[in-house]
């Protein structure tokens, strides 16, 4: 037997945690056995005879604390990941416009292209030959923008064409939820909508100073009566977009919605990217999670990723409203790097995007988060030549005490 290379000791408030990061398996050790935690740590080690009893080898074992000597651990996580990009399903975005009636101030769409185009006919027609060709498993779309619901029939129509060719395609659609009234709810969900994400950032008084409408008025109470009502009627996922200066109780804030099966709460970090402004948000996400959000959002697992991030999988498309294909949000703003939209075009889009592999990265394939990660964001290494590291040693340490905190509460 030797250790694996994805154990994770952490020793806080006279608390001893191992934790796997493949596995997701989480021991608390007591003081007889605190030592433990030193030897499992060491990667890829044969631990001396004696060290552990009959029963602690049998449950490390388990729990892939240790694993067989002849048990190519890396090699294994490379085939799974590969395997799962590799798989018949089809994650399709269409990007109904660029357009939108919010003038929020970090956004990303305010860079890059601006244009009045709308998905059409043309487009549709292309997207739903390519969809043929492929034969996907299943298809699962995303209506995106912009803001998609300014062109709702433009919507109806996407949906339609999808079901063409996979009659029990499920939707969802990304919006600011302005335009997500009950009526609106109610014909998105006779087209298979299940789902959409509305972004919330905080109280009143705090979203209404980051998400208004093109001449400045707040939006709050309109997207929260919309939100819901939408979830009456389908599951509704609210975005919280948090940053180092966040002055509000999210917490609180989260609360209001726990009563609500239908409605998650999820937070994510501020883009100012387009601003060079990232610091504020994707780069220092861990700790502006830790200091805004508080104790209860470690109560999720701490979960392998497989694949990754869905770009690097074989069908993933996304469609913009001028006749290009990308794969990437990212690219919606920047899509000179477009292909047709064609079966080929979105194979040969997949070998562009398969030169990102995290196990050819030096610091990605030696580090015990990988599994977590899934080796970052594709499209930043990309540009920049540098792994999208989301926590630190330390960070990483505090996640999983405070998740082992929330498991055991």
């Amino acid at each position: 037997m030797k250790t694996s290379l994805y154990n994770w000791q952490v020793s806080r408030q006279g608390t001893n945690i191992i934790y796997n990061c493949f596995t997701g398996a989480m021991y608390q050790l007591d003081e007889e056995h605190a030592h433990f935690g030193d030897i499992l740590e060491q990667p890829g080690i044969n631990p001396s005879s004696g060290i552990f009893d009959e029963s602690s080898l049998k449950a490390l074992e388990s729990a892939g604390f240790l694993i067989a000597d002849d048990f190519d651990e890396k090699s294994h996580l490379e085939d799974l990941m590969e395997s799962a990009r590799s798989a018949g399903f089809m994650k399709l975005t269409v990007v109904i416009t660029r357009k939108c009636n919010f003038r929020c101030s970090y956004c990303i769409q305010g860079s890059g292209v601006q244009d009045d185009s709308v998905i059409g006919e043309n487009q549709l027609r292309n997207m739903r030959n390519m969809l043929f060709d492929l034969a996907p498993a299943s298809i699962h779309t995303t209506l995106y923008g912009g803001e998609p619901l300014l062109y709702p029939e433009a919507c109806f129509k996407t949906l339609e064409t999808v079901k063409t060719v996979d009659p029990k395609a499920m939707a969802m659609l990304v919006t600011n939820g302005y335009l997500l009234n009950r009526d609106m709810v109610r014909r998105l969900c006779d087209y298979g909508v299940v789902a959409a994400q509305i972004t919330i950032d905080g109280p009143e008084a705090v979203h209404d100073k980051r998400r208004t409408t093109r001449d400045g008025s707040g939006t709050y109470k309109t997207v929260l009566e919309n939100t819901l009502q939408a979830a009456e009627h389908m599951h509704v996922l609210i975005r919280v977009n948090v940053e180092s200066d966040m002055e509000f109780d999210y917490t609180s804030f989260r609360k209001q919605f726990e009563s609500n099966e239908r409605i998650f709460v999820y937070r994510a970090p501020t883009t100012y990217n387009h601003q060079g402004d990232s610091e504020r948000g994707s780069e220092n996400f861990h700790s502006i999670e830790t200091n805004t959000c508080g104790e209860e959002v470690f109560s999720k697992k701490l979960n392998a990723r497989f694949p990754g991030c869905a770009i690097t999988t074989r069908m993933c498309a996304v469609i913009l409203p001028e006749g290009k294909l990308v794969r990437c949000w990212n690219q919606v703003q920047d899509p000179s790097d477009s292909y047709p939209i064609s079966k080929s075009g979105l194979f040969s889009s997949h070998e562009a995007w398969r030169q990102w592999n995290p196990f050819s990265i030096t610091k990605c394939s030696e580090c015990k988060m990988l599994p977590i990660c899934g080796g970052g964001c594709p499209d930043r290494y990309l540009k920049t030549g540098v792994p999208s590291c989301r926590y630190t040693k330390e960070g990483f340490e505090t996640f999983i005490f405070e998740n082992f905190k929330a498991r055991t509460r």
